[in-house]
């Protein structure tokens, strides 16, 4: 479900038609940073005034366009056209994912006021593409769908292209500073460039996503995961009951157990595991995984559980453990120093 709605762009990591990105709290996060970019320079348009169903946070963060069939880019129909004042002639260039593209045609008119650049698609990859600071991707179509649902966190975000007549543009401006540009997509006649709006889903929400009415996203509790150390097991607890979470046991770098929430379970018997043990979890809610992070579980056990309770006087014990219970220094069986003894 989830996975299917998402495709590799070259330009930040991966663009998804649909993107979740993970919150656990309202503070900044990587995750803002990366979708932050992708409106990158300032967001176009603030959309809070738009009516949607159930849909708490809506705003506007680029524009995208669809690609044509690969026999209208292999013959030069498909055009991006950015256009500026001649005073600013040398920002109107077009980059793909970032790099000047050096066969664009430029366009010098002695009468003309304005330069133009024309770039015209060479292959049918989904990109970002850039003229003086505008940015435009264009994506595949996906077939249109009359419903859909899928089940995602709650309070994650979800970035999709509103394919909804009445908010599609086809040419984009901009001032630097008295002077203006603007872009442009050409196939045969201007094409329409539809919103990629955020939504932050905190209860059940329904509107129109990547050319696909009523998409249902039903937000779930995270789930939590747990260790901890008690007789002699560790013990990685997760609080989802369904089996959706993978737990995998580590003592430092190596992997001991792997099982399915909500209990995991690694006995260590008389090993000394002062060393650093943690759990993962990768829970899977439709096909989005997200690994949750744990706190370690450092610093154990006590003394009387690193001891096999038939190894009467501890003889055989090879931990870390310096003294006794009532506070006297460990030492050799073979010495009388620093305690006196008649256990030799």
């Amino acid at each position: 479900m989830l996975g299917r709605f998402c495709f590799s762009l070259l330009v930040l990591q991966t663009l998804c038609y649909l993107q979740v990105s993970a919150q656990n709290d309202p503070e900044t996060s990587v995750e803002d940073e990366e979708i932050a970019e992708i409106g990158d320079p300032p967001l176009l348009n603030n959309f809070n005034d738009i009516s949607v169903p159930l849909v708490p946070v809506e705003f506007e963060i680029a524009r995208a366009g669809y690609i044509p069939s690969e026999v209208l880019v292999a013959q030069g129909r498909a055009e991006l056209h950015c256009e500026g004042a001649k005073e600013i002639s040398s920002m109107i260039y077009w980059t793909k994912n970032g790099v000047r593209q050096d066969n664009a045609q430029f366009y010098n008119e002695p009468t003309e006021s304005t330069v133009t650049s024309v770039y015209k698609l060479v292959d049918t990859d989904e990109a970002k593409y850039g003229c003086n600071g505008q940015y435009l991707y264009l994506v595949k179509e996906r077939p249109e769908e009359e419903a859909q649902e899928a089940s995602i966190w709650q309070n994650s975000k979800v970035i999709c292209i509103d394919q909804v007549v009445g908010e599609e543009t086809r040419i984009l401006e901009k001032m630097t500073g008295p002077y203006k540009s603007s872009i442009f997509y050409m196939v045969g006649r201007q094409q329409s460039i539809y919103p990629i709006k955020e939504r932050k889903i905190t209860a059940d929400s329904v509107f129109t996503c990547n050319n696909t009415q009523h998409f249902t996203f039903i937000p779930e509790t995270r789930p939590q995961t747990k260790v901890k150390c008690k007789e002699e097991k560790a013990v990685c607890t997760n609080s989802d009951t369904q089996g959706r979470c993978a737990l995998t046991i580590f003592f430092e770098d190596n992997k001991v157990a792997e099982g399915r929430s909500p209990v995991l379970e690694h006995p260590y018997g008389k090993i000394n595991i002062q060393q650093q043990v943690r759990c993962e979890a990768a829970c899977q809610i439709g096909e989005d995984f997200i690994t949750l992070p744990v706190t370690d579980c450092t610093a154990y056990p006590a003394p009387d559980e690193c001891v096999d309770k038939a190894d009467k006087y501890g003889s055989e014990y090879r931990g870390t453990v310096s003294v006794t219970k009532s506070g006297l220094v460990c030492q050799r069986w073979d010495s009388q120093s620093p305690n006196v003894h008649r256990r030799t």
